[in-house]
């Protein structure tokens, strides 16, 4: 055959090899697009499978977590409510007595003004305390009228006017919820599980299904009683039966952190007058005075025996609430006795519930000013004057009186007693009874007006000018200072016993309102089996593996044609181990102890929601156990955070 009769031929198979080739080309590429799409899809599906695991994992934990939040938040509050019952209710008459009391001063200083104050430091500071009287009954009158124009029973009184009060339907309304909220615990766990893990699984198309191990998760509970807040309310620690100084501290410690000191004293402590030991001095004649008692101007050196500095004592709302009334009436009242009544009336209040006390009674402010009349009423029967007041102004000065020097700048003071924060004069004194001033060794010096005019000796007071001196051999040198107080009589109390009524008006005390906590003989702090029962919670996510392109080809022969992710969370509290401290967190850990959770997973398959099969169930269980040994199975962390 020539060569020319070749050459088509050569040609035709050579064309026919580069189509083979082409073909063949096209088929690995198209292959290796399907390989590479198929891969990615399967990665990515991965990656929003562990997703749908993680969140439905940390849903379902954190609906339990705020759940046993929400039961100590109502605990807690409840505790709030029944304080503010107390000091709620003891407000319109510690206004009302306030008010009478401020009435009585303002007319008996009118009584005496000009009669005996010649002292123009005693005159300067009633004419100021005047004043002060009429701007604090600018404060207190809308107080009491808005008292008077609603009954505050309606919220305080167990059995009020409009039945039960709103307070304690307020307690009542948390107390079903928390009961509410723990006996549907499991189910809503397992609703806002779904809702979690459905955010990255509606992403992915095929047949999919995810659970929440326990399949129907419970936490041990019990309802207490309404003698459970009585610590709570009355101290702001926990139950007794539950109180530990470590573990179950409660909130009013860890969280809000309401601690007093009552430790801190060392041997040889000094408690005011500036750091040196005064010496001897003299004392006023006065027994109502300050320095009646013996001499209240030194310091005083105590020795204590060893105290534990760290050591505090808690308090609740009752004292909190107290406290921001206490601070409105000292800046606002501060010659009222308006915190001394409300302090009063709360705690007899308070004494109602606990110990359970009978009818407490005050004395209702009617006061006679007269002194003429008020000797003739003790005279009469002793017994009807229930208290005698007193004004008290007391000034101590580096000069005597009628000394070149005297009521000169920075050489006198009004603040008479050691480390006193505010002005201690002029102030009130009464006392029980009769107290008839005209038997003080004292000088009248007009009606109604004796003065008490004394020395002692100091070391040193820089509040009115006296320096630290010592002599040629470095003694300290005593210097004398000089005190003038002045006491005026301002009307004796002949009111009658007022009853403190009782909010707490309920016939037995079986149907109160109850605290919500844990079980904690099944379900204690240190139990770590219950713990991982109970606060442990696996996610299990599962989709189909089927490939998106060339199925028939790409699907290999998986034993198992599903990707399965899981996820592990956990629910603790590292505050303190109970219902009343809302700080329970949940929280993702590593997956331990498969074996532990297919047993769980068996054990609780009726329980499954209704859309999840149960064959579904079976096969998830299957491909866990098939899984062991990618586990850590002798790990021995409890995985809780500390």
């Amino acid at each position: 055959m020539s060569h020319q009769t070749l050459a088509p031929a050569f040609a035709r198979r050579s064309r026919g090899i580069v189509m083979i080739l082409t073909l063949l080309s096209v088929i690995l590429l198209a292959g290796l697009v399907m390989f590479v799409l198929n891969l990615g899809r399967a990665s990515t599906r991965r990656v929003q499978l562990q997703n749908a695991a993680d969140s439905g994992a940390i849903a379902g934990a954190g609906w339990v977590a705020r759940s046993l939040n929400t039961i100590a938040m109502n605990n807690v509050n409840m505790v709030r409510l029944i304080s503010l019952v107390n000091v709620l209710d003891g407000m319109p008459d510690a206004a009302r007595f306030t008010i009478l009391e401020h009435e009585m001063l303002l007319e008996a200083l009118g009584k005496v003004t000009g009669s005996g104050f010649s002292d123009p430091w005693v005159a300067n500071q009633v004419q100021d305390m005047k004043q002060e009287l009429n701007d604090e009954l600018n404060v207190l009158r809308p107080m009491d009228a808005y008292f008077q124009s609603y009954d505050v029973t309606r919220l305080t009184f167990y059995d009020g006017p409009g039945g039960r009060g709103q307070l304690w339907r307020a307690m009542e309304g948390m107390d079903e919820l928390n009961i509410s909220t723990i006996q549907n615990l499991g189910e809503l766990a397992q609703y806002n599980f779904n809702r979690g893990a459905d955010v990255n699984l509606d992403r992915m198309d095929g047949e999919k299904v995810a659970f929440m191990a326990p399949l129907l998760p419970t936490v041990p509970w019990t309802r207490g009683e309404f003698e459970d807040f009585q610590r709570p309310v009355l101290n702001g620690i926990l139950p007794e039966k539950i109180d530990d100084k470590e573990f179950n501290r409660g909130p009013f410690d860890t969280v809000f952190g309401w601690r007093y000191l009552i430790g801190g004293q060392q041997p040889g402590y000094w408690v005011g007058g500036g750091g040196v030991q005064n010496p001897p001095g003299g004392r006023g004649s006065v027994p109502i005075g300050s320095g009646g008692g013996g001499g209240g101007s030194r310091g005083t050196f105590v020795s204590t025996g060893p105290r534990d500095p760290d050591a505090y004592g808690t308090y609740s709302f009752t004292r909190w609430m107290l406290d921001k009334v206490g601070n409105f009436a000292h800046d606002h009242l501060p010659h009222g006795r308006f915190m001394y009544w409300e302090n009063r009336f709360t705690n007899y209040k308070l004494g109602y519930l606990w110990p359970g006390n009978g009818a407490r009674f005050v004395i209702e402010p009617v006061f006679e000013t007269d002194f003429p009349k008020a000797v003739q009423i003790a005279e009469n029967n002793r017994s009807d004057v229930k208290e005698t007041w007193f004004l008290a102004i007391e000034m101590k000065s580096k000069f005597a009186r009628g000394q070149a020097g005297f009521m000169s700048p920075g050489s006198y003071s009004y603040y008479v007693t050691p480390g006193q924060d505010d002005r201690n004069t002029p102030r009130t004194v009464r006392l029980r009874g009769w107290n008839d001033p005209r038997t003080w060794n004292a000088e009248q010096i007009g009606n109604y007006v004796w003065r008490d005019e004394w020395d002692y000796k100091i070391y040193f007071d820089p509040t009115i000018g006296i320096p630290l001196v010592r002599d040629a051999q470095g003694n300290l040198v005593s210097q004398p200072v000089y005190r003038i107080d002045t006491f005026t009589f301002l009307a004796i109390n002949i009111g009658p016993e007022y009853e403190v009524r009782n909010p707490h008006n309920f016939s037995s005390r079986s149907g109160l309102p109850a605290p919500t906590d844990l079980d904690h003989t099944r379900l204690r702090h240190d139990n770590e089996a219950a713990r991982k029962e109970y606060l442990n919670f696996l996610s299990i996510a599962q989709v189909d593996d089927r490939a998106v392109a060339w199925p028939s080809r790409f699907a290999g022969n998986k034993p198992y044609p599903n990707q399965v992710a899981v996820a592990l969370a956990l629910v603790f509290n590292n505050h303190s181990w109970d219902l009343w401290t809302q700080m329970w967190e949940a929280q993702l850990r590593p997956v331990e102890d498969i074996d532990g959770w297919i047993r769980i997973i068996e054990s609780g398959s009726a329980d499954a929601p209704p859309e999840v099969p149960a064959q579904a169930i079976d096969n998830l269980t299957t491909y866990l156990k098939s899984l062991r040994g990618l586990f850590d199975l002798n790990s021995s962390s409890s995985g809780y955070p500390q």
